[in-house]
């Protein structure tokens, strides 16, 4: 894993503690980069090769149907749900390659077949190390991008809450539709919407599930590093937000203390006691405000600091139990 700056890689590289946040949002750009660029041109695109990918899966559908065709076939293999399947079909297909009279379409399909059960196993351990490069990302998130929450942990804002939700759902669908794929998929799994349900519609899942695992897989892939994306940009813009809060708390400041400065001289000044009464009582609110005013001052210089200092302290410590 390593993310693009600008066609450069970033100074950080992710072993040691980061020097700033800075450095850990373009170690993340970079990251996302070359993981939506594997996924897409790497996996995805070898997998459907050059045919659109309806298209292919339904020429795969094809040779499905065309090996179950034979009553001894249909009988030992009702349906193609795992890894396991495909590989018995392939047996069965080398047996029935040693009978005479089978026509080229025939050997066609057996060819078709062993490359796709080929390319299937060749994808499955593709996506396997993916997985680990997106939950590694994952948990970077947690580690040094957590602006979003407060002090106690828990979660601030409304899309932290969603974001984080989906990234876990997402990921443990993930990593259990490829922990069944070797036995047998596990159906529920598979998502109600988008490319998956368009592959559904398309295909004869219930009797070729496997058809429906890597679009699926793909499909929660995508969503992942969509979500990482914007769990890293809104990161920035919430810490952002605050030090723009603390530059215009200052600025308030400054002003009221002026304020305060005329007041006073205007109080040593005046001979009357009704407006001296009223000076007084003006310079006692205004003392209260700037009171106020430097409490949330320092409470926002106390989140700035726990919000930078925090990622050292735990970049530090994952250090250590790595080492």
């Amino acid at each position: 894993m390593a993310p693009l700056q600008n066609s450069m890689k970033p100074i950080w590289t992710g072993d040691t503690p980061p020097a700033n946040i800075q450095e850990t949002w373009d170690y993340i750009d970079f990251q996302l980069r070359m993981l939506k660029n594997k996924l897409m041109t790497k996996i995805e695109k070898v997998f459907y090769g050059s045919i659109d990918p309806i298209q292919y899966l339904i020429h795969v559908e094809e040779v499905f149907k065309h090996k179950h065709r034979t009553k001894r076939v249909k009988q030992e293999i009702p349906k193609l749900a795992s890894v396991n399947d495909l590989d018995n079909l392939c047996k069965v297909t080398v047996a029935d390659g040693k009978r005479p009279g089978l026509g080229v379409r025939d050997a066609g399909f057996s060819k078709d077949l062993r490359t796709y059960t080929d390319g299937f196993k060749k994808t499955l351990k593709q996506l396997d190390e993916l997985y680990d490069d997106v939950h590694d990302m994952f948990t970077l998130l947690h580690t040094y991008c957590r602006n979003y929450q407060s002090l106690e942990g828990e979660f601030d804002l409304k899309w932290a809450r969603e974001t984080n939700l989906e990234l876990k759902n997402n990921l443990r669908g993930i990593s259990e539709l490829l922990s069944s794929a070797k036995n047998g998929v596990n159906v529920k799994l598979f998502s109600s919407e988008k490319f998956s349900l368009e592959v559904a519609e398309t295909c004869d899942c219930r009797r070729y599930p496997i058809l429906r695992l890597f679009p699926d897989i793909f499909q929660k892939f995508h969503i992942c590093l969509q979500m990482i994306g914007k769990w890293r940009a809104y990161d920035q813009i919430y810490l952002e937000d605050v030090q723009f809060k603390l530059i215009r708390i200052k600025r308030l400041l400054r002003l009221k203390q002026e304020e305060y400065g005329n007041l006073e001289l205007e109080h040593g000044n005046l001979l009357s006691n009704i407006v001296e009464k009223r000076v007084r009582v003006k310079l006692k609110e205004l003392h209260e405000r700037i009171k106020l005013i430097e409490n949330e001052i320092s409470r926002l210089h106390t989140r700035r600091k726990q919000m930078l200092g925090e990622k050292g302290e735990i970049g530090r410590a994952s250090c250590r139990e790595r080492v």
